[in-house]
């Protein structure tokens, strides 16, 4: 998934979280009360339905953020937290989901912007506990230490490591999985990392990754790691051996070269739930 870069640039000084948007060069439609209202209301009943979720001893907070305007990108976030929900069965899997896809039509999900997402992690921080496990999928386009942006028609700043770093730094204390499915996002793992992280990249720090024409329904690396995660009561560590083999399959079958290389960190922390059955 190569990265787009945008026609304008803004500076992003000040930028405080994940997926800070400019939101004042989005698409004029995106700019009426009509649209902020319909928003604010999606935002609300999204944090509400997650903390709506009964109690099983343990909870698992997911968040996906679909950064690019395409479906592949909301379906990739989607899908591996619907897999999430239909297979954790240890813990009580709390979706919360953003997307830029579609968002100046009727939408299911509130779109990335600084609220939803500083919303998100807030809620994330208050309510979560030691013990509760946090997931984070972006998908989007990428360059190396960068993921693009799409809102509607129109290229937004791109978002660095350190915007990502800052914006999950209120759960620096919390079990954290990143999943990132972004050309070049092996990149970032070097500013993400952490001992209490596990982080899956779809894509060496000098390779692109495959499957984000505009007209695809998953990446490559979005459809196999939802394909691996369908079979319940396995670890991490199979799940990601799994996804490794079977995109290096889809690529020689697709001819896509040169491979994409998925690669995986795993904090210190994070050895022991690593090869936990949990998943």
């Amino acid at each position: 998934m190569t990265y787009r870069r945008p026609g304008s640039h803004p500076g992003s000084a000040g930028i405080r979280t994940v997926l800070a948007l400019a939101l004042s060069a989005c698409a004029a439609p995106t700019d009426t009360d009509e649209f902020q209202r319909h928003q604010s209301e999606l935002l609300r009943t999204e944090l509400s339905d997650a903390e709506a979720v009964p109690h099983r001893g343990r909870s698992l907070y997911y968040l996906g953020i679909a950064l690019y305007s395409e479906a592949w990108s909301q379906n990739d976030v989607v899908g591996l937290g619907e897999e999430l929900r239909g297979h954790v069965a240890d813990y009580a899997v709390r979706p919360l989901v953003f997307s830029n896809y579609g968002v100046t039509e009727p939408s299911r999900y509130a779109m990335v912007s600084s609220k939803s997402i500083d919303a998100a992690v807030r809620l994330i921080a208050l309510r979560s506990t030691p013990d509760d496990l946090v997931v984070v999928a972006i998908s989007s386009h990428g360059g190396p230490g960068l993921l693009s942006q799409k809102v509607a028609d129109q290229n937004l700043a791109p978002v660095s490591a350190d915007v990502i770093k800052h914006g999950l730094a209120p759960l620096e204390d919390r079990k954290t999985v990143i999943i990132l499915s972004a050309c070049f996002s092996g990149s970032l793992i070097g500013s993400l990392k952490t001992d209490n992280r596990i982080i899956i990249a779809a894509a060496r720090d000098d390779r692109t990754s495959f499957g984000c024409a505009a007209d695809a329904d998953h990446t490559v690396f979005g459809q196999v790691m939802i394909d691996a995660l369908a079979p319940p009561g396995q670890s991490l560590r199979a799940i990601v051996e799994r996804m490794r083999a079977n995109v290096a399959a889809v690529e020689r079958r697709r001819h896509f070269t040169p491979p994409s290389d998925p690669q995986v960190f795993v904090g210190r922390d994070m050895t022991a739930l690593y090869d936990q059955p949990v998943f």
